[in-house]
């Protein structure tokens, strides 16, 4: 809690003459509460003194804006010069530093993030109180809730981990996108371990070039201190920072094909899921894919730096539950799975991994995929040459076309399939579920890929409700 007074002081503003205590920032006009300021800046569209009045109407009192009100209001509206510059410094102040009092963990990578951090919470929190922040939601495990983007914002983040700290969190594990990196959203943390998964193609409407995030990505572990790094050095990226690992950093490694600190062999890919030895300690996991053994060393890694040996977590990883939406099984006769894979790299994973695991020459593998709208549109034929590649059935379909055009969205992905291919495309997502299920074989096998755990279907700007698990449930009963 700071008073008015202190953070106009900390702001280097005049403050008004009532000194009132307040317990909370934000930034969003939606989630303001009594007794907390809102901070009105200029978005991407819109200004927040645009909506001004819908935060006085939540009970705030005391605004802070870059730019001066014109209107006669019942509030302060304290003008601060430069304001969004000093949000990350006053964000880590009012709320007293607080990554400082937890072992916060940072995981960054094109794909595995989210698995990554649920695996790693499922083990860490036998241990430690433990708390995600993340893509499928913030909160202590076991309590999350809905979060609008992977990385919160600055104000955000920081509120929510004074929270955990609050509620005695030891340690924190969240997801570190590429847009919170370069959007300085992570700005003022201290963690204890940052974690890479692997870096591929992905974000190139923000990014414009593989190089340029591939070094945004570098920069989380170049531009903020940790005590350990956590390592995929199968990973180009990855086996490159080696050369960036400052004195006093632990570098624990970890790879499927070099020596390295953590590694895997006598590996085996079943239809109940992977049998492998880890560092020479036999492990079965009911998970699939190569990819999710990656993600498993990845969390081996991060607990390690946690002081958590692999001989103490071992046997639990035995436990781990799939997260939800990643390489999940529905239903069965026929074998239906739903996933998140929304990248060319993460499609060819996922396909590949389908056919290691399950697929014999008398089963068929259906696809039922799409590609987003207004985002990177150089994948969409590739994903098409990708799904032409491993899949014996294609559907394409709708996949949050948002404000382009889902006909030219889907005349972009055609492009890229083999014209030897007999593909289907349908708009309707449910239509498309519906049509794999009934025309595929009990013994075959349906993957549905790109939207995972979200529940809604963009649209215009509007998110209709729609979730592939609800589709899915219906059609089977």
């Amino acid at each position: 809690m700071k008073t008015l007074a202190d953070i106009c002081k900390f702001l280097k503003v005049q403050s008004p003459k009532e000194n009132l205590e307040l317990l909370d920032l934000y930034i969003d006009s939606r989630e303001v509460a009594i007794n907390s300021a809102f901070i009105a800046l200029q978005g991407e569209k819109n200004h927040g003194l645009d909506y001004i009045r819908q935060a006085i109407h939540l009970g705030v009192k005391i605004i802070f804006a870059d730019k001066p009100s014109n209107g006669n209001l019942l509030v302060n509206v304290i003008y601060v010069e430069n304001l969004a510059d000093k949000l990350v410094s006053l964000a880590n102040w009012f709320y007293d530093d607080p990554s400082k009092a937890m072992k916060i963990v940072g995981v960054t990578g094109t794909n595995g993030k989210t698995s990554v951090v649920h695996y790693a919470s499922q083990l860490c929190n036998l241990f430690y109180k433990t708390a995600i922040l993340g893509t499928l939601g913030n909160g202590i495990v076991g309590q999350l809730q809905t979060s609008k983007n992977t990385t919160l914002n600055t104000v955000s983040l920081n509120r929510k981990l004074a929270q955990f700290r609050d509620q005695s969190v030891e340690v924190v594990l969240m997801e570190v996108s590429s847009h919170a990196i370069a959007l300085q959203r992570i700005a003022g943390l201290e963690f204890l371990t940052l974690a890479l998964t692997q870096v591929t193609s992905d974000h190139l409407d923000f990014h414009k070039t593989i190089a340029e995030y591939r070094a945004t990505k570098q920069q989380l572990f170049t531009d903020y201190k940790a005590k350990y790094w956590v390592l995929n050095i199968d990973d180009f990226l990855g086996n490159n920072l080696n050369n960036y690992i400052s004195k006093g950093v632990g570098f624990i490694s970890y790879s499927l094909t070099k020596k390295a600190e953590i590694h895997a062999n006598k590996i085996e890919y079943l239809a109940s899921g992977i049998a492998a030895n880890i560092n020479g300690k036999p492990l079965k996991i009911n998970l699939f894919g190569r990819f999710n053994l990656e993600n498993l060393m990845c969390v081996f890694g991060i607990c390690q730096s946690l002081g958590l040996s692999i001989d103490k977590i071992i046997n639990q990883a035995q436990n781990l539950k799939p997260v939800l939406g990643r390489m999940e099984i529905v239903s069965v006769q026929p074998t239906i799975i739903i996933d998140y894979a929304h990248t060319v790299d993460a499609l060819e994973s996922v396909l590949k991994s389908l056919r290691e695991h399950f697929v014999s020459t008398t089963k068929k593998l259906w696809l039922v995929f799409g590609c987003g709208g207004d985002r990177d549109k150089e994948k969409r034929p590739l994903m098409a040459k990708i799904a032409s590649r491993y899949a014996d059935k294609i559907i394409i379909t709708d996949d949050n076309p948002r404000f382009e055009s889902a006909k030219k969205i889907m005349e972009d992905i055609v492009v890229g399939i083999d014209k030897s291919k007999n593909i289907n495309c349908i708009h309707d997502r449910m239509q498309a579920i519906s049509f794999a299920i009934q025309q595929a074989n009990k013994e075959d096998l349906i993957i549905i890929t790109g939207k995972g755990h979200e529940d809604y279907q963009d649209v215009q700007g509007i998110k209709q409700p729609m979730s592939d698990f609800k589709i899915v449930r219906g059609l089977s009963e």
